[in-house]
């Protein structure tokens, strides 16, 4: 019999994740997010004269960026960039007061199995509505289907993302000018995501 390893998942590894043990991504605040491609492909357009041309796959990603709000009512978005291997963006998280009491008042269920996420095992590990992961993780989706829609099927984001949660105005501005930034730096900066 083989000992335990906690880092093994059936037998591989795990991507370990970035994210702080313990901490709600669901807090309000702002959070600067860097999402690649698989492999660092470069599928979104390219960097011309120092200014982002978007592909129509490019196109796409930026239009559900800007879709995120609609999705998300408890989400703003800030600055962004879509860069050809990678997008940068902030999310602002906000409270979102009536959501959150209409939640406390009713049993919850969950759609895939019909079971009640309410003081549930389950509850306690899966991501909490609205919070980072889920955004995230809606976003790439969207994506991926209008990408694989258009024909490019080998379309596929790395299964994690670069987060960063920012603590105060200096931070913020500073992250911002980095994204807005970050096309005229492309050419010495092209592997280097964050």
């Amino acid at each position: 019999m083989s000992k335990y390893d906690p880092e093994l998942y059936q037998e591989r590894y795990r991507i370990k994740s970035n994210r702080i043990p313990g901490y709600d991504y669901s807090t309000p605040g702002d959070y600067f997010i860097t999402i690649c491609t698989q492999n660092m492909v470069e599928c979104f357009g390219q960097v011309i004269n120092n200014k982002m041309v978007l592909n129509k796959y490019g196109r796409i990603v930026k239009q559900n960026l800007l879709n995120t709000t609609k999705h998300f009512n408890n989400v703003l978005l800030d600055e962004y960039m879509v860069m050809p291997n990678h997008i940068h963006v902030i999310f602002t998280i906000v409270a979102d007061l009536n959501e959150r009491q209409h939640n406390r008042t009713r049993n919850r269920r969950d759609v895939a199995c019909n079971v009640s996420t309410v003081n549930n095992h389950y509850a306690k590990i899966s991501p909490r509505r609205g919070s980072l992961s889920v955004i995230v993780r809606s976003f790439k989706s969207a994506c991926t289907k209008q990408i694989h829609e258009l024909g490019y099927s080998d379309f596929a984001w790395q299964t994690n993302y670069y987060e960063h949660i920012i603590r105060n105005e200096k931070s913020l501005n500073r992250i911002r000018e980095y994204i807005k930034n970050n096309p005229a730096n492309w050419v010495g900066d092209r592997n280097k995501i964050y």
